[in-house]
C-alpha cells in the first residue's frame, strides 16, 4: 500500500479533525448533566474514593484492580478539574471521541478507505445503546480494542510496536473487550497471513469453537441465563435501536445501504459479490452474529458477588461497528454520506428527546433530595421505560442527583467486588450485600434497625410526579 493510500482514511486538516470531535461530543452536553444509565454510578463512586480518601469510612475501602477501572481512573483524575456536575459529561466526552476515532482508524485499516462518508453512521453507533447504558468501562475497552486492531493490521507510517499500548488499556478497561482484542486479533491475522485457499475453513474452524462452547457450557458448572431481548435482533443494529420510535431509522439504514450497493455495483454485481465474500469484515461480522445467538447474557463464575450481565447485548457493538465497515467499503459515497446524515439527524432528534425526559426527571430528582437532611440514605425505584423503551437503569439517575448531599445506599457497585470501590461490611454509606442490593431493586428487601430510616424517592403514577417516602425498621421496601 503507497504512503498517500495509507493516508487517505484519516482527517488531513486540524480543522477537519477539529470539526468532526466537536460534532462527535454535542450530545455529552446538550443537557446540564450526562445521564447514560450506569454512568451516574460510576460518577457517584468517583466522589465516595475521594471522600474516602479524606475521611476514613469503616466497612469500605478502595482495592487494587487490573481490569474494569480504566474508566473510573478517568473520573478520579477529572473530578478535582472540573468537579462533579460536570464530571459526566466531560468523562462521557473524552470516551466518546476514543471511541469514534478508534472505529474510525479500525474501519480504515480494514478498508482501505476514508469512513468519512459513513461517519455519520459511526456517529449514531458511538451513541448507542452500550453508550447510553452507561457501561463506560467496556464502551472504554472497545475503542482500545479497535485503536490496537488498527495499528495490529497497519497504518502507514504508524509503527505496529504502538498497538501495545493501546493493548494495555483495553485490559485495564474491560475483559470482554479484551477477549474481543485476542479473538478479532487471532481471525484477522489467520486471514492476512494464511493462504486464500483456507480463509474458509479457518472461518470455519472459528464456527466449530463457537458450537462447542454452546454445547459445553450446560456441563461448565455455571449459572447462566440467556437474553430476555429478542436474538435474532442482536445483529449490531440493535445497538440504535432504544426504542420502538428508533425502528424507522434501523429499518432505512438496513434498506438503504442494500440499495446503495446494488446501485453501485450494479454493472459489476457478480465481482462485487465475490469481493463482499472474501472481506474478512463480513465475516467477522457473521462470527459475532454468530456469537450473540450463541452465548448466554449472563455468566455467574464465582468469581464475584454479582455476575457477568449484558455479554451479548454488549458485544453487538462490535457487529455495528463492522457493519459501518461494509458499508464504507462497499456503498460510501457523497450521496451516502447525505443520505446517512439525514437519517442521523433523526436519530439524534430522538434522542434528544428522550433524554430530555430523563434530564428533567434527575432535576425534579435533585430538588427533592435537597429537602433531606445531609447525609440521609436514600433508595429509589425509579424506571424509565415510556412504550417499548431499552434506556436502562433510570434508577441511577439518582446516584447523581444526590452528590455532595445525600448518599444513594442502594448503589450496587460496592457490592459486587467487581469495581476499585468495595464494600467488606455492612457500612452506613452503601449496601454491602449485592443480594441485599437486588432485593432493594425488586421490592423484596426489609429496613433493618442500623439503616431507619431509609428515605425512598418514588413515581406517583396519580400525581405524575417524583415523592419520598420515609422506611423505618421492619417496613418493606416497595
Amino acid at each position: 500500500m503507497s504512503s498517500e493510500s495509507a493516508h487517505r482514511g484519516i482527517p488531513q486538516s486540524a480543522f477537519t479533525w477539529l470539526w468532526l470531535s466537536l460534532l462527535a461530543v454535542i450530545p455529552c452536553f446538550w443537557h446540564p448533566v450526562l445521564l447514560a444509565g450506569d454512568l451516574s454510578s460510576h460518577v457517584y463512586n468517583a466522589w465516595l474514593r475521594q471522600t474516602l480518601a479524606e475521611t476514613a469510612i469503616p466497612g469500605l475501602e478502595v482495592v487494587p484492580r487490573f481490569t474494569n477501572v480504566a474508566f473510573d481512573f478517568l473520573l478520579s483524575f477529572m473530578l478535582p478539574l472540573v468537579g462533579p456536575r460536570l464530571l459526566a459529561s466531560v468523562a462521557g466526552a473524552i470516551a466518546v471521541l476514543c471511541f469514534f476515532w478508534g472505529s474510525w482508524a479500525f474501519i480504515h485499516a480494514l478498508t482501505k478507505r476514508s469512513p468519512f462518508a459513513v461517519f455519520p453512521c459511526l456517529l449514531m453507533f458511538s451513541y448507542g445503546w452500550v453508550f447510553n447504558s452507561g457501561f463506560m468501562n467496556y464502551y472504554l475497552s472497545l475503542a482500545f480494542a479497535f485503536m490496537a486492531l488498527a495499528l495490529l493490521v497497519g497504518i502507514a507510517p504508524l509503527p505496529r510496536f504502538l498497538a501495545l499500548f493501546p493493548v494495555c488499556l483495553c485490559l485495564l478497561s474491560h475483559p470482554l473487550g479484551f477477549a474481543w482484542l485476542l479473538g478479532g486479533g487471532l481471525f484477522l491475522y489467520s486471514h492476512f497471513h494464511a493462504p486464500r485457499s483456507l480463509h474458509f475453513s479457518l472461518t470455519g474452524l472459528f464456527f466449530v469453537l463457537l458450537v462447542l462452547m454452546a454445547c459445553l457450557l450446560p456441563f461448565s458448572g455455571y449459572d447462566y441465563l440467556w437474553s430476555y431481548y429478542p436474538k435474532w435482533r442482536l445483529n449490531g443494529l440493535d445497538q440504535i435501536t432504544l426504542g420502538s420510535s428508533y425502528l424507522p431509522v434501523v429499518f432505512i439504514l438496513f434498506l438503504g445501504g442494500g440499495l446503495f450497493f446494488f446501485h453501485s455495483h450494479k454493472s459489476t454485481l457478480r465481482a462485487s459479490f465475490l469481493q463482499l465474500f472474501e472481506s474478512p469484515l463480513l465475516w467477522l461480522y457473521v462470527l459475532l452474529v454468530a456469537v450473540c445467538l450463541s452465548q448466554p447474557s449472563l455468566l455467574d463464575t464465582g468469581l464475584h458477588q454479582a455476575p457477568l450481565g449484558f455479554i451479548v447485548e454488549r458485544l453487538s457493538l462490535i457487529s455495528g461497528i463492522l457493519f459501518c465497515g461494509l458499508l464504507c467499503q462497499f456503498v460510501a459515497n457523497r450521496f451516502f454520506l447525505l443520505f446517512s446524515a439525514c437519517l442521523s439527524l433523526f436519530f439524534f432528534g430522538l434522542l434528544y428527546r428522550d433524554t430530555c425526559a430523563l434530564s428533567k426527571l434527575e432535576a425534579e430528582a435533585r430538588a427533592l433530595l435537597l429537602t433531606l437532611p445531609r447525609h440521609s440514605r436514600v433508595v429509589s425505584s425509579l424506571q424509565y421505560r415510556p412504550g417499548y423503551s431499552r434506556l436502562h437503569f433510570a434508577g441511577h439517575l439518582i446516584d447523581q442527583a444526590s452528590l455532595g448531599h445525600v448518599y444513594s445506599y442502594s448503589n450496587y457497585e460496592a457490592s459486587t467486588g467487581q469495581f476499585l470501590l468495595r464494600a467488606s461490611a455492612p457500612n452506613p454509606i452503601v449496601i454491602a450485600s449485592h443480594k441485599d442490593a437486588v432485593a432493594l431493586e425488586t421490592g423484596d428487601y426489609v429496613v433493618k434497625a442500623a439503616e431507619s430510616p431509609l428515605h425512598q424517592l418514588f413515581h406517583d403514577p396519580v400525581s405524575n410526579t417524583l415523592k419520598l417516602r420515609t422506611l423505618h425498621t421492619g417496613q418493606r421496601v416497595p
